[in-house]
């Protein structure tokens, strides 16, 4: 069975500054890899802003030894080049910062990045999504380990958007499963749609996805906690995305839940 692997890095301010809320996302998925440990590959990164303010972000990542960074374009309706220090091509071991780059409240921004690998695509590499402000109060040197152990039980809010957004609540429950009990992903959306639901472990491993149509107004995707397979996934948390399309505008919303048998 094919199994598709992402990166996926939860960012919680509240674990750096308990006075702000959480909400910050980066997800790398692999676009395409070399047929051995050497060669040209592209990947995508995926920033999320699910927060009620506008911000200034950058991506921080650690280029692992043997690989080059080329180019890293943002994908909007006209492509562009964030800023990137130090300047690109970039071989690793090696600091990169790409940014500052806007994200609106409630919204995610693309990038496509083209690499060569000399070796394991996957070692050695840490990423993170930091906000202005905390670019410049914390060290980059911050692990992406330290950021996903310091998340807390995950609840379920339905978070109000401004208006023109296409999604204007979205809330996961129950976020604990208990004995397979199925998880209801309800969305109240503005224009119609077309929503895809995608789950994957901790470690990045999608184990479900599903897309459909779906009118304006309030709406439900159920994930019955099995995976593609139809085989009850193990205990453990379980990251959700939520990507929805319309009118133009694309939006995503993202969280964690856990299942316990």
């Amino acid at each position: 069975m094919k199994k598709t692997f992402i990166s996926v890095l939860f960012f919680s301010v509240s674990v750096l500054y308990g006075q702000l809320p959480a909400g910050y996302v980066l997800i790398k998925t692999n676009v395409s890899s070399p047929a051995s440990n050497a060669g040209t590959g592209s990947f995508q990164w995926v920033a999320s802003n699910n927060t009620s303010k506008d911000g200034n972000f950058f991506i921080l990542e650690e280029v692992p030894n043997h690989h080059e960074i080329q180019s890293v374009v943002r994908e909007t309706l006209f492509t562009s080049v964030p800023p990137s220090k130090p300047s690109l091509p970039l071989n690793g071991p090696a600091p990169l910062t790409i940014g500052p780059f806007p994200i609106p409240a409630n919204t995610s921004v693309t990038f496509h990045v083209n690499e060569i690998f000399h070796g394991d695509p996957t070692a050695g590499e840490t990423f993170t999504l930091l906000s202005e402000s905390q670019l410049s109060g914390k060290s980059r040197s911050l692990a992406a380990s330290s950021l996903v152990e310091g998340q807390g039980t995950p609840t379920p809010t339905a978070t109000p958007v401004p208006d023109g957004s296409l999604i204007q609540s979205a809330v996961a429950a129950p976020n604990i499963s208990r004995g397979n009990q199925p998880i209801n992903f309800v969305l109240n959306l503005t224009k119609p749609s077309k929503v895809d639901l995608s789950l994957f472990t901790i470690t990045g491993e999608q184990v479900f996805d599903t897309q459909t149509l779906e009118s304006a107004g309030k709406t439900t995707l159920v994930w019955d906690t099995q995976n593609k397979a139809h085989q009850s996934v193990a205990s453990g948390l379980y990251i959700y995305l939520l990507k929805v399309v319309g009118a133009g505008i694309e939006e995503t919303r993202s969280g964690k839940i856990l299942i316990l048998h």
